[in-house]
């Protein structure tokens, strides 16, 4: 078989708490749906649950049990004694909240996804050559993201600053023919009242032969 090959950036890590992964979203779809030709939803959700941080940090987040019995004082049914561990009724619902909790409060809970096992996942639906290139642009603009305080690629930035540019660029060049067009009806109205008052001076001196 084959060895598979990888990009140099999958061997370092991301913290995906630290990267908007909305503003990804769209070029993982758009990049994904141009490889396959077509919009696939499953290989497409593959990507998304594998990097979003919420979902992997309640992947492996540890149970909380607390003993049984240890719902309080008065509490029937159960021996106090008992070694078993089983989740509280009023902790259980706690817990399930835990880690976005924890993502919100920014203490102890990362999400490192694993890029090799992506790309070893994708290359069933996406060929090993596209596999690794889709991998490769992945991870460097999220490697870019990580290290932006805004959490988003500077590619992006970039691009989006360049769209801006762009834009007032052209907003500007169409104010300046607005302005050359107002000036041209300016001297176009002067020569329409220059020929009235030629055409006035000649009627009168018409009137007074």
């Amino acid at each position: 078989m084959k060895e598979m090959k990888f990009a140099e950036s999958l061997g370092k890590k991301i913290d995906m708490t630290k990267v908007r992964l909305e503003v990804v979203k769209p070029w993982v779809t758009e990049k994904i749906t141009g490889i396959l030709g077509m919009e696939d939803d499953v290989v497409i959700e593959y990507v998304f649950n594998q990097l979003e941080a919420e979902k992997g940090c309640e992947a492996h987040m540890p149970e909380h049990p607390v003993r049984k019995g240890s719902q309080g004082p008065g509490h029937q049914g159960e021996d106090h004694h008992t070694e078993g561990l089983q989740p509280g009724p009023l902790l259980g619902p706690v817990l399930s909240y835990l880690p976005g909790l924890l993502l919100a409060s920014g203490q102890g809970a990362v999400w490192n996804p694993d890029p090799r096992k992506m790309q070893i996942m994708l290359t069933g639906f996406l060929n090993g050559k596209n596999a690794r290139i889709f991998m490769g642009e992945l991870w460097d603009l999220l490697l870019s993201a990580q290290a932006s305080p805004s959490g988003i690629p500077k590619q992006f930035l970039d691009q989006k600053k360049e769209e801006l540019k762009k834009k007032m660029e052209e907003e500007e060049r169409l104010q300046k023919i607005q302005e050359a067009r107002r000036e041209r009806d300016k001297e176009k109205e002067k020569e329409k009242e220059r020929d009235r008052d030629r055409d006035k001076d000649r009627e009168k001196d018409r009137k007074e032969r």
